[in-house]
């Protein structure tokens, strides 16, 4: 019986460091969880305002190209294929403003993608002054306060 005793007790003993090991290994790896969501929720935020910053960026530059290029279509004195050869880069550009409006429309929020979507109403209005003045429609200004049709189901 004597012997029955400390077998018993370091029995005991050994399951309650056993149970207090695998607890605390438990928490340990309940720990590690919780700090490797925390660092993917962080890194998919990080992307995710990257992907915002980049198409912002990609959304400005064609508009700010389109813009330029809408000005050198305006230019008097350009002869007819050189003004062609500007119409179809300005309208190129504004195709991609289009793209780049519409990956703004997704990734940001809603303010920012009126304020894109207005950007390249306008800058499609401004192409369309531009044709319509050239194709003798009256001045740049009769033009715009008339009211300028949709070139694009025009034909031209």
């Amino acid at each position: 019986m004597e012997t029955i005793i400390p077998s018993a007790s370091s029995f005991a003993a050994a399951g309650l460091a056993a149970w207090w090991t695998v607890r605390g290994v438990r928490h340990q790896a309940n720990t590690q969880h919780a700090l490797a969501a925390g660092t993917q929720a962080a890194q998919r935020e990080s992307e995710a305002r990257a992907a915002r910053r980049q198409a912002y960026a990609r959304f400005i530059y064609a508009a700010v190209r389109t813009a330029g290029l809408l000005v050198r279509m305006s230019e008097a004195g350009i002869t007819e294929d050189e003004y062609r050869d500007r119409r179809e880069g300005a309208q190129q550009a504004l195709d991609e403003v289009i793209e780049h409006e519409a990956i703004v429309s997704v990734e940001g929020p809603a303010g920012v993608a009126l304020a894109a979507a207005q950007a390249r109403r306008s800058l499609d209005h401004e192409l369309a002054v531009i044709l319509a003045h050239r194709q003798a429609q009256g001045s740049r200004e009769a033009v715009e306060q008339a009211g300028v049709p949709d070139w694009r189901r025009s034909g031209e």
